[in-house]
């Protein structure tokens, strides 16, 4: 047995172990159904962006948190040296919080 065949209403309980960044780091893009899964059927993410890359941070900002303001119910910003400036980089992708409906 392995992963992708457990059914998805597990798949969704073990997502909640994850913070959004590792959530999208280790399943997104492994095939459509976990995609499917993680952007629109789990409902609830908390990115807690310290201490990564500013290529991930850029990645996370542009693809993927704009598509999934309803179901971000937390941020965590970090003034680190893999990414100065975090917050002002963050709303040049985002321009409000306003966004947010879970925040």
């Amino acid at each position: 047995m392995n992963i992708e065949s457990l059914a998805n209403e597990i798949l969704l309980d073990v997502f909640d172990y994850f913070d959004g960044i590792d959530l999208f780091h280790t399943f997104y893009g492994l095939n459509t159904r976990f995609n499917f899964l993680i952007c629109k059927q789990y409902l609830l993410h908390w990115f807690t962006f310290c201490g990564i890359k500013k290529s991930q941070f850029d990645e996370l900002c542009q693809q993927h948190i704009p598509r999934l303001t309803n179901r971000v119910y937390g941020l965590s910003f970090t003034e680190y040296d893999r990414t100065p400036g975090q917050i002002d980089l963050f709303f040049t992708y985002i321009p409000s919080f306003e966004q947010f409906s879970g925040l």
